[in-house]
This record gives structure tokens, C-alpha cells and sequence, in this order.
């Protein structure tokens, strides 16, 4: 009986649980806007950077800014986000480097 225990829990819930169907909603135009106008598709992207140098050394919040500052901004100058992160991967060796990082979001 009990080994058949997950069984019958996981067929109880499908009658506890009723099968809802996926909804999708689609934004309509108002009655204001140009009917001929072409719908434009945002486009948005981001970049990954890890804060630890080569040497192991990490990368201070103003040598941060400035690489933004300097780097960043003028070729995204609609603007764009940076969010803090704790990033990770697999390096040559298959050894898992975790390290502090940013992403940068922004509008293309």
C-alpha cells in the first residue's frame, strides 16, 4: 500500500484540481489611434559583466561608473538600467568561478 501512495496522491489531484484552460489577452488599438500606423515591436537587450579582473582583483563601484560613463551611455543614450548580480561559469578548467557582477538593460 504504500509504495502505491505517491500514485493515488498524484490521481487525487486531478480531481481536487480543475484543468484551466491558458487565457490569452491581446492588447487592442483605441478608437483614437491611426488604424494605419504599423505596430512597432520593442526591442531590448542586455549585457553581462563580471566584476573580478584577471589577476583576481575586482572592479571598484567608480572604475564601474566611469566604464559606464564613458563606454556605455554614449552608444545607448536613450538610456538603460543596471541592475547588481551574483553571476557564475564554468571556466576552461570545468571549475565553477562565482563573482559579483552587472547587467546593463536597454532599449534597442
Amino acid at each position: 500500500m504504500k509504495k502505491n501512495l505517491p500514485i493515488i496522491f498524484l490521481a487525487s489531484l486531478l480531481f481536487i484540481f480543475p484543468i484551466i484552460s491558458p487565457t490569452i489577452t491581446r492588447a487592442q488599438l483605441s478608437k483614437t489611434a491611426d488604424a494605419s500606423a504599423k505596430p512597432t515591436t520593442p526591442i531590448k537587450d542586455e549585457l553581462y559583466f563580471g566584476l573580478t579582473k584577471p589577476g583576481g582583483e575586482m572592479i571598484s563601484e567608480s572604475e564601474w561608473q566611469e566604464f559606464v560613463n564613458v563606454v556605455i551611455t554614449p552608444h545607448f543614450r536613450e538610456g538603460l538600467t543596471v541592475l547588481n548580480a551574483d553571476g557564475q561559469f564554468l571556466n576552461s578548467s570545468g571549475i565553477l568561478i562565482q563573482e559579483k557582477s552587472k547587467i546593463v538593460l536597454f532599449d534597442l
